[in-house]
C-alpha cells in the first residue's frame, strides 16, 4: 500500500497521510506505530495518535531529540535496525 502527499488534502507534518494509510489498512490506531527518519514524519505520526519510532540511520548523536518540537517527541530513537522489533512492541504497564 502506498499513500503519497497528492492523495491527501494536507501534506506532512499534518497527520493526513498517516491517517489515510491506517484507514486503508483497516487497523485501530492504538495498535500501530510508524518508523520514520525525519522530524516531519514523527510529528505527523504523533498528531495521528500512533507511536513514532525515529530511526537514526545516520547514527548521529542521540541528543538529536532536540530537533523535535517538545509537544511531538518520538516515542523512541534508535540507530540499531535490529532494535526496531523490540521497540515496536506495546509498552509494558
Amino acid at each position: 500500500m502506498l499513500v503519497c502527499g497528492d492523495d491527501v488534502p494536507r501534506r506532512k507534518p499534518a497527520p493526513d497521510m498517516v491517517l489515510r494509510a491506517l484507514d486503508e489498512l483497516g487497523s485501530p490506531r492504538s495498535r500501530r506505530l510508524v518508523r520514520r527518519d525525519s522530524t516531519t514524519d514523527v510529528i505527523a505520526a504523533r498528531q495521528a495518535g500512533v507511536r513514532a519510532i525515529f530511526y537514526n540511520g545516520a547514527r548521529g548523536p542521540l541528543q538529536l531529540v532536540r530537533i523535535f518540537p517538545p509537544e511531538h517527541p518520538p516515542d523512541a530513537i534508535t540507530g540499531d535496525f535490529s532494535a526496531l522489533e523490540s521497540l515496536a512492541l506495546p509498552p509494558r504497564r
